[in-house]
């Protein structure tokens, strides 16, 4: 008879199987920095549902605007509110925006200046809210309605 030699059939299933599990794991660790950065977007997006933020007035002193806006809900507890930015707009559609400024109190009115908005006019205004996460990252919500500046 012949002395036949190999891999049985168990040893033949463990070695597939480890090799699987060797798969998934790579491919894993390629995936899942892309999973934890969507899952945290997807919060910052979320907080930016819950933050209202809307201009109360412009009012035109030279070149500079001056912006009051009122917060009017708090922010969820797992974000924090960066800044707040005020955004004006001149009739020939040219933008200015003002950086961004920590507001001083958690709701309430509060006041923004955007510097250097040329002479066109009439011009608008709009704020917008910038949250932040535990992790340091940031999402800039959608501007508000617009105000008249005058």
């Amino acid at each position: 008879m012949m002395n036949k030699r190999g891999l049985s059939d168990i040893v033949a299933t463990v070695l597939i199987v480890l090799l699987a599990l060797a798969a998934v794991a790579i491919v894993w660790g390629f995936l899942r920095p892309t999973f934890d950065n969507a899952a945290s977007q997807t919060s910052l997006r979320n907080a930016c549902f819950l933050v209202t933020v809307e201009p109360t007035q412009c009012s035109l002193s030279g070149a500079t605007a001056n912006v009051a806006y009122q917060l009017k809900t708090s922010v969820p507890t797992e974000v924090t509110l960066d800044s707040v930015a005020a955004v004006v707009e001149d009739d020939n559609g040219i933008t200015y925006v003002s950086q961004g400024i920590a507001p001083t109190t958690a709701l309430g009115s509060q006041a923004t200046q955007v510097n250097d908005i040329g002479t066109a006019s009439p011009f608008i205004a709009r704020v917008a809210a910038r949250v932040r996460d535990g992790s340091g990252n940031t999402e800039t919500c959608p501007e508000s309605v617009a105000v008249a500046c005058n």
